[in-house]
Order: structure tokens, then sequence, then C-alpha cells
């Protein structure tokens, strides 16, 4: 750990000379302000939860939509962002830290050479990113890039549930980018050495937040961009003898509506089919970016494939996983009991 932290902070101190802003001497605002409208109070879009500030991001739009001007509403908003960080600082108490450069804000107690590395590697990660999903990639909102670093998991947990549904079971995560309102990243310091790969993912889902994407197709993209950028390992051999036992008629049902990202048991083959599949389609990228921006979530992107790439997508797979001809594991949408083809949240490792 101490030698990823060190190698991490190196790798970036000859890159950037820009020192970011640290923000402790700043207290939590009371109101959020704008020239040409009357103050609208924290008091009044904040809300709290185990122990954390959630805020009414609808209610903050709302009230930023009567401000005059795009770039007075942009920078309206990053006055947000940075009032809403500097409140959940206030909660999670003296030992953090929000330190902002000029893409992203940081808020974490990690050391001060280690923050500035992962602020770095923020704003180095989205212009890779862009790079690499070409026309695909836009920015999920006019503001900076959000990055929470919790201490433990616990902290981690308590805050993270908020944005799951009251009954079922998930699987365990170390990072998430929660979209819902404000989009932002978190993860912990258990889980530094594994930071890379956590921006670089879910950077991948932020940049892709426009789109109505099916879970399979979203995480595909995420998985595959994180092993290009960050240099992840492919997984282990023995997963395809795996894939050929669980998935089924059933369960590729789960796998198409989502479910399967969110199940323990499954989650492991779900990415790792989803990485596959993603990277077989795009071996055409023009046909590829098309289907990306025609997919939806509420048929898995079927139709969209059906059109664009002329393929169904359970036979597509289904190929993949060396099936007989038969084999009909197109997506059925009447049988999704629950959909996890939703925006609130995506976890990731």
């Amino acid at each position: 750990m101490i030698r990823f932290i060190r190698s991490l902070a190196q790798r970036f101190q000859s890159q950037s000379t820009t020192t970011p802003c640290v923000l402790d001497n700043r207290t939590a605002p009371e109101q959020i302000t704008s020239v040409d409208q009357p103050a609208l109070a924290w008091s009044s879009v904040l809300s709290t939860r185990q122990g954390y500030p959630f805020a009414d991001w609808q209610a903050i739009t709302k009230w930023l939509g009567t401000i005059k001007g795009e770039r007075a509403q942009e920078l309206t908003w990053m006055t947000c962002q940075q009032g809403w960080l500097l409140h959940l600082k206030q909660a999670l108490g003296p030992q953090f830290h929000l330190q902002e450069s000029g893409k992203a804000m940081l808020l974490s107690s990690l050391a001060p050479n280690v923050a500035k590395a992962t602020l770095d590697y923020i704003e180095q990660t989205r212009r890779r990113l862009f790079g690499l999903l070409e026309s695909i990639a836009r920015p999920d909102s006019p503001g900076k890039v959000l990055m929470v670093v919790f201490d433990d998991a616990d902290q981690y947990y308590r805050y993270v549930c908020q944005y799951y549904p009251d009954k079922g079971k998930f699987a365990l995560s170390s990072g998430m980018y929660i979209y819902h309102g404000c989009g932002h990243f978190v993860t912990t310091k258990a889980d530094l050495a594994m930071i890379e790969p956590i921006i670089v993912h879910e950077m991948a889902h932020s940049v892709l937040s426009y789109l109505p994407l099916p879970v399979w197709l979203n995480e595909g993209i995420a998985v595959s961009s994180e092993r290009r950028l960050a240099g992840v390992s492919a997984p282990k051999a023995d997963l395809r003898e795996q894939h050929r036992q669980i998935w089924n008629d059933q369960t590729i049902q789960q796998f198409w509506s989502g479910d399967a990202f969110m199940a323990s048991e499954l989650s492991l083959l779900a990415y790792d089919l989803a990485q596959t599949v993603v990277e077989q389609l795009a071996r055409d990228w023009h046909g590829f970016r098309r289907f990306v921006a025609a997919a939806h979530r509420d048929n898995a992107g079927q139709i969209a494939a059906a059109d664009i790439l002329g393929i169904d997508l359970g036979r597509f797979v289904a190929l993949i996983m060396t099936k007989d001809e038969d084999t009909d594991w197109s997506p059925q949408p009447h049988r999704w009991a629950t959909s996890t083809n939703k925006p609130e949240l995506v976890a990731v490792i």
C-alpha cells in the first residue's frame, strides 16, 4: 500500500505544477447566492440521513434555471457542488479536507501529496476517456468532477445504502459512480490501491450517463475502458467454464435486465460477460458507436442491435458461450419482474 501511494504521488509530481486549492478554512455555507435571484437557503434543500447531508438536487436545479445566462448557471452550479461537499465535510469530521483543481473536487482525509495525485489522475483520465470513447462520451454536468473517499467501509456503506432499493441482495463494492442529482464518485481509503481502475470505470459511467443504456452495455464499456486505461488484468481462464454452467434461459434474463450485476452470486460473471460482448461488438467501431447511441434499457438494446448491427443479441451471446443453435437467449422484458436497468447508481469491483 505504501509503495502504491508513493508511486502514485511521484507519477504526477513532474506532470503537474498546479497546486490544488485547499478549502479547509471555509465553513459550510448557509445559502446559495446569485446576482439576479434571491438566495436559496441550504436548510431548505438539505436532509440528514445516516448522519450525512443529502441535497434535493431537483429543487436546486429548478432554482438554477431561474438564473440568467448559461455561464452564470455553470458558475453557480459549481458553487452548489462546493457547498454540498463542505456540508458533507462538516458531517465527516475535521480529518477530512476539501481540495479543488481546475476540473475536479476531492473530499478525503488523504495525505496532501496523495490527494493531489488523485486529482491529477482524475483530470488525466477524463482526457483519455474522451479520446478512447470519441463521439460517445459527454460531460455529465457543466460543473467539476466530484470524488469522495470515505475513511472506511462503515462510512461508505452508510452513505451508499441511501441509493439502493429498500429490499434485495446486493453485491459488495469498493467504488461507485452515483449520478442521481449531482454526479459524484465514492470509494474508501482501504481500497486506495484500486483507485485507478475505480476512477476509470466510474468516470466511464459518468460520461455515458446522458444515454439510457442497458446495464450490461454500460458496465461492459466501463470494464473495457478500465482494462485499457488502467491496465487491469483479465479474469482467470476458469471463468469460461463457470459461464457455461451458470448461464441458462432464466439467468440470462437477469443479465439483460441488469439484476445479475447486483446479485452477489452472478455479479462477477455478469461483468465479465458484459465486457466480452462489448469488445466483440466494438470490433466494428462505427456500427458500435451508432448502436450505443440508440440502445435503450427498456429492451436491453435488442431493437438497436437488430436495426443497426443486424444481429439478435441473445443469439450473439449464445454463440459466444458455444450454445446450441436453437438456444433462445433473446432479451424478454416481460419476464423481468424487477429491473435494475435504471440510472440511480452503478457499483463496481
